[in-house]
């Protein structure tokens, strides 16, 4: 469980959390459809800008949450058509990445 100090800002800062799935420092966490809301939030689901792995927000001791991976169980649990666009976009971050890697290195 990768804990986040639970601050939220006009940036909607992120301090001391890593994608579980990559370990990738995360600094920074944005809204992709509900405008004015609030974010992060336990219950809030989040991809990774650099890996496209899917987690979700959970509470966490002391005013905190937290960024754990989405188990089997509960990927399935989401609606199809929310399990299709997360896939979706994780197919696109990792496509933009190695692309990104390509032009770096040639």
């Amino acid at each position: 469980m990768c804990i986040v100090k639970h601050k939220l800002d006009i940036k909607r800062k992120l301090v001391n959390t890593r994608c579980p799935h990559c370990q990738h420092k995360l600094d920074a966490a944005t809204e992709a459809e509900v405008a004015g809301k609030e974010v992060p939030k336990a219950g809030d689901i989040s991809l990774c800008f650099y890996c496209g792995g899917v987690s979700n927000f959970v509470e966490a001791p002391g005013d905190m949450i937290a960024l754990e991976k989405v188990s089997d169980e509960e990927w399935l649990d989401f609606p199809s058509d929310l399990r299709a666009k997360l896939q979706r976009v994780s197919r696109d971050i990792i496509e933009f990445r190695k692309r990104k890697e390509h032009e770096r290195h040639g």
